[in-house]
């Protein structure tokens, strides 16, 4: 369990800027986050020759006023803590159970403090704001004022895309860069400001979809799977709309709604014994997919068959013990851990001496952002996502930046829609452990 006197610092910290309107401008004073100059820059000069040519007209990013680098920079860390909803007065914070729905914010924050404490030791030196943000709670322009969020370099943060849209157009009206871990359902049609670490739905799907043509070849009998669901039958369309596109439509194509009472022999009259088959389960839930698999099992001895999943299947615990050897399961996935690997090693070592709990993903996305973007911020200034056009590695995966382009054309050229990340892993699940096959 956390130590409740963590929480409590926190939710005090965070519940007497809710509640007192003198503490308009809160910043942390721990070390940690001293104002400091870090390493030596470049100059405005090198950093402008550096950028040449790097714009297309129309971003509203000009060279002149975006790429001075400074001795220090200050970030705004935006979280849904929601602490006004949890408790209503500071006397019962340290007498009460932690509530559940601090958690993802709390364990975001404190995957930060371990990068911010490794920043520091490597030289580079933030001025750190923490705000308590949640779109359903407050207008998002109320919190910007109160924080003087517009004299930020960069934010940072939000858990949904729901939470990222008003963000994203604030930074967009004052030309900060806002950087969201999480959102994938969001995208801005013109806002070059907009960095999303994790690749939107489409992508992933058009990943999958390149995956199969991979694996599997375009002979393949393609069958996509799915319950009587409106999103879940949404999503299969989508899947087989950009598959009959591929190749010259050479794809055969159909969309099935199979139930988990489904009997095997239905399914095994769908298969074909000459061709590989490939079967796309559009389910978000394990309670649907682990009864599938296992009529698959019972098939996959007789017919040649491929399973593809979606992202969410990274959390199905048990899925690596159900399925069969003969059964080939891939997903596609924008978070995978090497758990074995020596900076995760040393990062969870950290985590446990300074939290007494290991690292949940959020906690892992939290670490990896704050290290990855501290660090091209303060090489490269607050643009800093127009030069991360290779791969930066980081505990949950690769980071490759790169801008989405509009379709329209404004005097003739393209602008730029947002920048997104491009690295999208393909897992597979063999001999009950889970391998990328693809990915950086």
């Amino acid at each position: 369990m956390k130590p409740i006197y963590f929480l409590a610092l926190v939710v005090i910290v965070l519940l007497l800027d809710a509640c007192g309107d003198h503490r308009s401008n809160r910043t942390y004073t721990d070390s940690i986050y001293s104002t400091k100059g870090g390493k030596p820059k470049l100059s405005k000069k090198d950093t402008v020759a550096k950028a040449k040519n790097i714009f297309l007209p129309f971003d509203n990013v000009t060279h002149e006023d975006s790429f001075a680098t400074k001795s220090s920079y200050k970030i705004a860390l935006l979280l849904p803590f929601n602490i006004d909803s949890f408790y209503k007065d500071s006397t019962a914070i340290g007498y009460s159970a932690i509530p559940k729905g601090i958690y993802p914010a709390l364990d975001f924050y404190e995957g930060t403090l371990i990068a911010l404490d490794s920043l520091k030791k490597a030289g580079v030196h933030f001025d750190v704001q923490v705000v308590d943000y949640s779109s359903q709670r407050m207008a998002f322009n109320q919190i910007a004022g109160k924080y003087h969020l517009k004299d930020m370099d960069l934010l940072i943060g939000t858990l949904s895309s729901l939470d990222a849209k008003p963000v994203a157009e604030f930074a967009a009206e004052n030309r900060i860069t806002f950087v969201s871990p999480l959102a994938n359902s969001y995208a801005p049609t013109h806002n070059p400001f907009y960095v999303s670490l994790n690749p939107s739905l489409y992508a992933q799907q058009q990943k999958l979809v390149g995956s199969i043509l991979t694996c599997c070849g375009k002979n393949a009998r393609v069958l996509c799977l799915h319950p009587n669901s409106a999103n879940e039958n949404a999503m299969a369309t989508s899947i087989s709309t950009q598959l009959a596109k591929v190749e010259k439509n050479e794809f055969k194509i159909n969309t099935i709604n199979c139930q988990v009472k489904t009997p095997v022999d239905s399914i095994k009259r769908l298969l074909s014994k000459t061709r590989p088959n490939v079967l796309i389960i559009s389910s978000n839930e394990s309670s649907y997919v682990y009864p599938i698999i296992r009529k698959l099992n019972e098939l996959a001895d007789s017919f040649s068959i491929s399973v593809f999943g979606l992202p969410s299947w990274n959390s199905f615990e048990n899925l690596k013990t159900i399925a069969s050897k003969r059964l080939k399961i891939y997903y596609t996935n924008t978070y995978f851990v090497d758990r074995a690997a020596p900076a995760f090693l040393h990062f969870s070592r950290q985590f446990v001496e300074h939290y007494k709990i290991k690292p949940s993903e959020l906690a892992i996305r939290g670490y990896s952002t704050m290290l990855a973007c501290g660090l091209a911020l303060d090489k490269h200034g607050v643009r800093f996502h127009y030069f991360m056009p290779k791969s930066t590695k980081t505990l949950y995966g690769a980071i490759k930046l790169k801008p989405l382009y509009s379709l329209e054309e404004m005097n003739g050229r393209h602008y730029t829609q947002h920048f997104q990340n491009a690295i999208i892993s393909l897992v597979k699940i063999e001999s009950n452990s889970v391998i990328r096959i693809s990915g950086e």
